[in-house]
């Protein structure tokens, strides 16, 4: 696979980062008066031509025109271009600008953006540029056409080109003149102008105006002045769209790279019909679509997948600051020029995941269009070395960048100006934008599972993916958790643990706050408490202000530490979800999610405080001793875990052999059977039973084995029974 710049080189501006404004959105009137600010491919019409697309649109206007132009009388005389904000309007003019020149035609340009309003009227401009002066289309009012044609006619051929018209009727509106405004005048003229240029055989007008009026007014007035200009341009127009949806990707492509549209794909063949099979083997081909179709839709899009400029231009291209093709055209030249410069050599495909959310340059881009607070979005779930997208990365190992890449795709996905546009990207679009043939797709269904877990502002509609403003369920627990006070998270872990130790095996004791609490009994007894072996040696020798009598009684369990992190991260999560239950701010979208999540926690949290409390420490004869318990299995309670590690390990007894007790205790003619008991319960490190009941079994036992005999002391003697 060949990297896409090996098949289709950059120009030579976007290797070297020039990617103003002007750059991609000329002004007619700084090509018109050869301003020196004007970029040169815009100035020279070979070099404009030969970065410029052929539309058939375009080809077609400037058949019409140059026509006109020689005397066909059939080609229209008014030209109406009409397309959404940055749609090519300006881009077609240019281009007849310079053809003019080969059709030895008079040409003036008129740009709405660019006359003022309060000093000079439409009519009195274009007298001025053929004049030299204003003499007979002077004044606020309008001439009639007679007036215009006698202006006009002298100056054959002669191409008249207005820009912006929308734009000087808006700021016409402010200007009181006769009994009116002179937006009202303005657009009175433009009625005279159209039956003036229907009269002349070879004159004509091409006037570009918005799709829609909302860059400029939202207002009553605003729209019914809109309309009206649409409707006297309207009468006698030829509405024209210089780029179809179709040619957005070879106006790309002429635009950014060099060499025709044969010579990149014939060497970017290769790439393409590997890329088409790889998406049908993996089945990640997109809904509708075959290979061949596929096939196709790369061809016309390459070096971009072909949901770049589907995302960009239909959905990026329909919020109202982005101009949908100077805008998608500066923003890609963006992301080519930070591939290149990152990687030297490059992906064989430009994806959205390849789009450098970390470049400042590009996210400044993006975020000019949206709120700006997705910038603190972006640096906190894909971009920061701490950010959810990077310890995704790290998760998956081995220099993975899948976490940044997906998240950055689900992120262009997000935002249309289109209220009814879907903006989120389904997890064959992410696998499709971010897997090559070297990876395998079932590697991004393990992304996305992590991203759910660790993207806050990430959420999910079925198998629809996007980013939000608000945070999603995760982002709301993690703010709730950041927030909750030590007490309530010592009361649940205690409330827990209670519950847990319900029907214990031992007398517990749960978080004594000294050895007093702990009573000085002949039970075993089970002492939780966190990891203190101060605390832990005054328990066993103390019993408050007096020496502790019954000290191998006491076990120690604390929290294992490699444990501890996981144990208090589920509990914490348990008392935010319940929180979040009860104040009942999570959306409907959310509500079942929580449920899930609380009830998993819940269930979870038995056997987590089982596997965390497992550290059991033992007085000995040398001080307190360390063994660690299995990991309990599920539905295990702390004390059945501790008991059983203790009693595998011989440190708690259920039975006791008549030999163990006679090698053991019978060194003279008899010993006190009190001795033996008090010895198991007062010496550290002695045999510990689980309860006299032992003792009892093991004396009887060894009476029926003969091992011993048992009597009473009678004046001070044994007396056998």
């Amino acid at each position: 696979m060949k990297p896409f710049n090996h098949c289709a080189k950059p120009h030579k501006d976007i290797l070297e980062g020039k990617f103003s404004l002007e750059t991609y959105a000329a002004k007619i009137c700084e090509v018109y008066r050869q301003g020196k600010n004007c970029p040169e491919e815009y100035l020279d019409p070979k070099t404009f031509f030969d970065r410029t697309f052929r539309t058939k649109s375009f080809d077609k206007i400037l058949d019409d025109v140059e026509g006109r132009l020689k005397g066909d009388t059939k080609k229209d005389s008014f030209n109406n271009i009409t397309t959404p904000f940055g749609g090519g309007k300006t881009h077609t003019l240019i281009g007849l600008l310079h053809k003019s020149k080969e059709w030895n035609a008079k040409t003036i340009v008129l740009d709405g953006q660019e006359l003022n309003a309060n000093k000079e009227t439409l009519w009195g401009y274009i007298e001025k540029e053929l004049d030299g002066k204003i003499e007979k289309l002077g004044g606020k009012a309008p001439p009639g056409s007679k007036d215009l044609m006698k202006v006009l006619e002298k100056h054959q051929p002669l191409l008249i080109l207005i820009d912006e018209a929308m734009h000087y009727v808006g700021n016409a509106r402010a200007i009181k003149a006769e009994s009116g405004t002179l937006a009202d005048l303005t657009i009175k003229f433009f009625q005279q102008l159209t039956t003036a240029v229907s009269s002349l055989d070879k004159v004509c007008v091409v006037c570009t105006v918005p799709a829609s009026t909302i860059e400029f007014a939202s207002d009553e007035e605003g729209e019914k002045l809109f309309k009206s200009l649409q409707k006297v341009i309207g009468r006698s127009d030829k509405v024209i769209t210089p780029i179809t949806s179709d040619e957005i990707p070879n106006v790309i492509r002429r635009r950014l790279f060099s060499g025709t549209d044969k010579e990149i794909l014939d060497k970017a063949e290769e790439n393409i019909s590997s890329f088409a099979d790889y998406c049908e083997t993996e089945k990640i081909l997109p809904e509708g679509l075959t290979s061949v179709k596929y096939r196709k839709e790369l061809e016309r899009s390459y070096p971009f997948l072909p949901h770049v400029i589907d995302v960009l231009y239909e959905n990026w291209g329909t919020i109202r600051t982005f101009q949908r093709t100077r805008g998608v055209l500066r923003l890609l030249s963006m992301v080519v020029h930070s591939i290149v410069a990152r990687h030297g050599d490059a992906p064989s495909f430009i994806s959205t995941a390849d789009f450098d959310l970390s470049d400042n340059d590009i996210q400044r881009e993006l975020i000019s269009h949206i709120d700006e607070h997705f910038s603190g979005i972006i640096h906190k779930d894909i971009t920061s070395e701490n950010s959810g997208a990077k310890r995704i990365d790290k998760d998956m190992g081995q220099g993975s960048d899948f976490g940044e890449r997906v998240a950055t795709t689900i992120f262009m996905y997000s935002h249309s100006g289109d209220p009814n546009a879907k903006i989120n990207a389904t997890i064959t679009d992410i696998k499709r934008a971010v897997c090559n043939q070297n990876t395998i797709p079932a590697t991004i269904d393990t992304v996305i599972q992590k991203a759910q877990e660790n993207l806050a502002f990430l959420h999910q509609t079925g198998d629809r993916f996007h980013f939000k403003l608000t945070g999603n369920l995760i982002k709301l627990k993690n703010d709730t958790v950041e927030n909750l006070k030590l007490e309530e998270i010592e009361d649940e872990k205690r409330q827990l643990i209670t519950t847990n130790l319900k029907n214990s095996q031992f007398d517990t004791y749960l978080f004594p706050e000294s050895s007093k609490d702990v009573k000085d009994n002949t039970e075993l007894k089970l002492v939780i408490l966190d990891k203190d072996p101060t605390k832990m040696q005054d328990i066993v020798d103390n019993h408050g202000e007096s020496p502790r009598v019954n000290r191998n009684t006491i076990f120690f369990v604390c929290p294992n530490e490699s444990d501890l992190l996981s144990f208090e991260k589920i509990l914490k999560d348990k008392i935010a979800y319940q929180k979040l239950k009860e104040e009942n701010i999570v959306d409907k979208e959310n509500k079942e999610e929580l449920k899930r999540h609380l009830d998993r926690c819940n269930s979870d949290l038995p056997t987590f405080v089982a596997k965390c409390y497992r550290s059991i420490w033992i007085p000995e004869k040398d001080g307190l001793k360390e063994i660690m318990a299995v990991k309990p299995s599920v539905g295990e309670s702390i004390s059945k875990n501790i008991y059983e590690e203790l009693k595998s390990n011989e440190k708690i007894n259920e039975s006791l052999g008549p030999k163990t007790l006679k090698r053991m205790f019978l060194t003279e003619d008899s010993v006190d059977v009190k001795q033996i008991y008090d010895t198991f319960l007062r010496t550290p490190g002695e045999i510990r039973i689980k309860d006299e009941s032992v003792l009892k079994d093991c004396i009887n036992n060894g009476v029926n084995s003969r091992d011993f005999g048992l009597g009473k002391l009678v004046d001070g003697k044994p007396d056998y029974v």
